[in-house]
């Protein structure tokens, strides 16, 4: 500490400076993928929100399976890109959805009736098996769409925009080329990937944050099978 105090003061200012150069170039590699991913979010003014949509008014509303369904809403302020969000009704803690419970047909019927209830208000009251019958609580918490879910899927779906054309999306994700349902889902992948594009300004930011979503994805996988690996040695 002596010896850089007698440093003549412009020495000690550049000393300075490239010291303060080196943690900005590498200050980014002692962040975690989620700090890093948040910086860039920040850096473009990315936030999100979402609605719940009733299943009976969702575009899975003639589907034989019951869905969660949301709208999806990404901006970075100036623009703004909309989009419909599913999850399965196993994402709602009811007994039904337990392979372990069995239950009487009073207690199904009840909790059917409570999975289309929850499926259509966007509330999900705790319903628990009591004797023959069911017993209702008050209302658990709601599995609604995390930003980390939303960005995974869009990350996904916009990757869409490495094919050439239709036809060899089709062949890698395993659709029929000749299916127009299949067609309508790879052009809302790519309207996906150019409404990225603008958000984040650009190809190379787009694939920097597809990595760092990738990557939060699996170590949030990998800290889950840990868990797992841990409760089946108990």
């Amino acid at each position: 500490m002596g010896e850089q105090k007698n440093r003549p003061y412009g020495e000690r200012n550049i000393v300075d400076r490239i010291a303060t150069m080196r943690g900005e170039a590498f200050g980014h590699l002692k962040q975690s993928p989620r700090e890093r991913r948040d910086a860039l979010l920040a850096k473009h003014g990315i936030t999100y929100s979402y609605r719940f949509v009733p299943h009976s008014e969702s575009s899975n509303a003639s589907a034989d399976t019951l869905t969660l369904n949301w709208i999806v809403t990404v901006t970075n302020g100036k623009t703004a890109y909309e989009t419909e969000f599913h999850k399965g009704i196993g994402h709602l803690r009811y007994p039904w959805n337990s392979p372990y419970a069995v239950m009487n047909s009073q207690q199904k019927t009840a909790t059917q009736a409570a999975l289309k209830e929850a499926a259509e208000t966007g509330c999900a009251p705790d319903i628990r098996l009591d004797g023959r019958g069911v017993v209702v609580g008050s209302d658990l918490p709601f599995p609604n769409p995390t930003f980390d879910e939303v960005l995974w899927c869009l990350v996904q779906d916009a990757g869409a925009r490495h094919f050439d054309n239709f036809e060899a999306w089709a062949a890698e994700q395993g659709y029929d080329s000749d299916s127009r349902k299949a067609e309508a889902v790879w052009r809302a992948c790519m309207e996906c990937a150019q409404a990225l594009l603008k958000l984040v300004a650009g190809e190379a930011e787009l694939q920097r944050l597809s990595a760092l979503v990738d990557e939060i994805e699996s170590d949030a996988n990998e800290t889950a099978a840990g868990n797992i690996r841990g409760r089946n040695l108990v």
